[in-house]
């Protein structure tokens, strides 16, 4: 309701924090790949929009504790230290003591050393390295499950599209990437969804990052 509200009255920003918090919960209710698909598409148009605050809450509260159930404790503290949010050690709010029990995790796991290298090479992240390396843990999430050998039947064109979709670029965002027209990534969408007998694009997008090596092979 509260997605909706939001969109219905033009607050992007704020429908997105909303995008960010049910995907929290779809991770908490280990419904994940439902969780991170909804999560990167979140990133993605959020940074797209210019949204920093955004970007380091779904850095800094989900992505960093999707980091520490899966124990990628070096990604996790370059996250924290990309975002660095004084706030966190102050607040009782279950999302950020969350977040500091995965960075006391983290120093135990690392030791001294590896968590000061991991946190100075968060420091030095661009917004793009950040992003860049939130992609890299959702796909290390997820390896390929379909049999060696086996590939659907899709155009170059059509795997440079999946691609996209698992990343939650929109479609318009996928034409200028691609250098095609909004109808012309749409109708490689409409493709993709009849070829793989899916029936969104929520579930190309999980279709897609299950796959893991086979859609970054291409």
């Amino acid at each position: 309701m509260a997605r909706r509200y939001y969109r219905e009255v033009g607050n992007r920003w704020q429908e997105l924090q909303t995008e960010n918090l049910m995907g929290q919960l779809m991770l908490h209710l280990n419904r994940r790949t439902e969780g991170v698909t909804l999560l990167l598409a979140c990133l993605h148009e959020a940074n797209a929009q210019g949204f920093r605050g955004v970007v380091n809450s779904v850095l800094g509260w989900s992505l960093t504790a999707l980091a520490a159930e899966v124990q990628d404790w070096t990604t996790l503290v370059q996250f924290a230290a990309f975002v660095d949010d004084p706030s966190t050690s102050r607040s009782r709010s279950m999302s950020d003591l969350q977040f500091r029990r995965g960075l006391a995790q983290a120093r135990e796991a690392l030791g001294d050393a590896g968590y000061l290298g991991a946190w100075t090479a968060g420091t030095r992240l661009l917004l793009p390295d950040a992003v860049e390396l939130a992609e890299r843990l959702v796909q290390n999430l997820f390896a390929p499950v379909q049999r060696p050998g086996v590939r659907p039947d899709l155009t170059p064109r059509e795997w440079e599209v999946l691609r996209l979709v698992a990343r939650g670029h929109p479609d318009r965002r996928i034409a200028r990437l691609l250098s095609i027209s909004p109808g012309t990534a749409s109708k490689h969408v409409s493709n993709l969804l009849g070829k793989l007998e899916l029936r969104n694009r929520v579930e190309l997008a999980r279709w897609a990052i299950e796959q893991g090596g086979i859609v970054s092979s291409y």
